[in-house]
């Protein structure tokens, strides 16, 4: 799977989980605003030293979800990330699948 370009960095990262989640629903109803939807999932990610990035992700079928989620953790430890939340539209799935196994 193509890996997603990195993102742009701000430099702040987020005093706690809680604003950091806060932000990441900002960004969300933003992009709902805008676009009528939100279409896959939407990662705001925090790595030190840099601060933070969004990360869009393609909803995808069962038998493309292990791709997504081993593309998102190779990506996630090359740039460093030490916290994320994410937002997405209606869909099932483990947690444990974006855990390194």
């Amino acid at each position: 799977m193509k890996s997603e370009q990195e993102p742009k960095w701000s430099g702040d990262i987020a005093p706690s989980l809680e604003a950091l989640c806060c932000r990441l629903s900002t960004e969300a109803e933003r992009t709902f605003d805008r676009d009528g939807e939100l279409s896959g999932m939407l990662f705001l990610v925090e790595a030190p030293g840099r601060g933070q990035g969004k990360v869009c992700a393609p909803v995808f079928s069962g038998e493309h979800k292990e791709g997504v989620f081993k593309t998102l953790r190779r990506d996630f430890a090359r740039w460093g990330v030490t916290r994320y939340a994410f937002a997405a539209v209606s869909m099932p799935f483990q947690f444990s699948s974006l855990v390194p196994k």
